[in-house]
């Protein structure tokens, strides 16, 4: 009994690991994004902003 209460908790715990892991990367591929959004956005304008003043 006590040995099937263990891997009860054992699968428990290796579940939510692994939960935690994937909402873990998840967040961090969003924050990544984000980054990645905004200095794509401030590359552009960069950019833009040069070509305006060569002109």
């Amino acid at each position: 009994m006590e040995l099937v209460l263990l891997r009860l908790i054992h699968g428990q715990a290796v579940l939510s690991g692994v939960t935690a892991i994937h909402t873990a990367n998840l967040t961090q591929n969003l924050a990544f994004n984000r980054i990645t959004v905004v200095f794509i956005k401030f590359v552009v304008r960069y950019i833009l902003f040069q070509k305006r003043s060569k002109m």
